[in-house]
């Protein structure tokens, strides 16, 4: 299902607000029309309506004049999950923008933007060096059997995910306040830039699986370096995987048929949590760094750099 509207409408937001270079155009169009025609077709959606707020995080101007700054671009849309029609669902993720403005007569031009969307929309912009935004070299002994387990029966998957709706950005208003003022700030600090293992361990805890002394968080948080607090297993992508793991949970390729509400699905040096379903039934997730809310989770089967993503059967 395609709505052409919706992607000539975005093309000409990103087309009018401020000189931009033909590299730029092209790779703005082109990440324009992969979020939403991926979306239609490999998700079988209708997006009704998608709305952009940039926000400039930090500037620094240098030697030659040029400007580089980082911008925090939050995406909201809404669509319908079923077929042609008013939207029933919505959803929200995060792209951070490294920007190069040169000098020019007129005032200033944007000559270059990297961005990595691989692990959300799969758009990787032409400048992207590989080496940004995402941990890597994520490794894993698969455990064979559901022993050892922290926690049994007493996981509750909706008491996860309603703490991962509450501690992500949620809504499409940007204009009060960053990201983080969505976060539980007063218990646990945030990673900047990697905070995504953080935020899912949270979630995990918030939904009864016990610390131990491998996977803890030394709450509240009181200022300083989150390594502080708590260990890498908490912290780090690839180190909670490796704890699930050897607790006894099942880490497998990830399907529509066993995403399931209060698992962890990661990919690369990327984890989000499943938070349910949407209206037509796929599974959702919502994630930090970049923040994702309610995003299918189709977002992440794949990191745009051919890594197939894995759930952790937690329940």
């Amino acid at each position: 299902m395609n709505n052409p509207e919706a992607i000539s409408r975005s093309n000409k937001v990103m087309n009018s607000s401020v000189e931009l270079s033909e590299s730029v155009i092209d790779d703005e169009i082109n990440r324009q029309q992969q979020i939403i025609s991926k979306m239609q077709e490999r998700d079988n959606i209708y997006v009704v309506n998608a709305t952009t707020t940039p926000r400039i995080t930090e500037t620094s101007i240098m030697e030659n004049g040029n400007v580089e700054a980082s911008v925090y671009e939050w995406t909201w849309i809404e669509y319908n999950a079923t077929g042609n029609g008013p939207a029933t669902d919505e959803l929200g993720y995060a792209t951070m923008h490294n920007i190069t403005l040169v000098p020019t007569e007129q005032g200033y031009k944007i000559d270059s933007d990297i961005y990595f969307e691989g692990n959300t929309t799969g758009a990787i912009s032409s400048g992207y060096n590989g080496t940004e935004y995402i941990e890597t070299n994520v490794s894993t002994t698969l455990a064979s059997s559901l022993t050892n387990r922290s926690v049994g029966s007493t996981y509750s998957p909706s008491d996860a995910s309603d703490y991962a709706d509450e501690y992500v950005q949620n809504t499409a208003n940007t204009v009060i306040g960053q990201n983080t003022d969505y976060y539980n700030l007063d218990e646990y600090g945030y990673i900047s830039w990697n905070d995504c293992a953080n935020y899912v361990s949270q979630c995990l805890y918030a939904g009864g699986l016990e610390e131990t002394a491998d996977w803890y968080y030394d709450r509240p948080y009181n200022g300083g370096s989150v390594a502080d607090y708590c260990p890498s297993a908490w912290r780090l992508v690839s180190s909670l995987v490796n704890y699930l793991s050897n607790q006894g949970y099942s880490v497998v390729n990830a399907t529509k048929n066993n995403v399931e509400e209060g698992n962890p699905v990661y990919v690369s040096g990327h984890i989000t949590i499943c938070v349910g379903e949407n209206s037509s039934g796929t599974p959702i997730i919502n994630g930090h760094t970049n923040d994702m809310y309610h995003c299918p989770w189709t977002w992440v089967s794949n990191d745009g750099l051919g890594t197939n993503a894995k759930t952790i059967l937690i329940d």
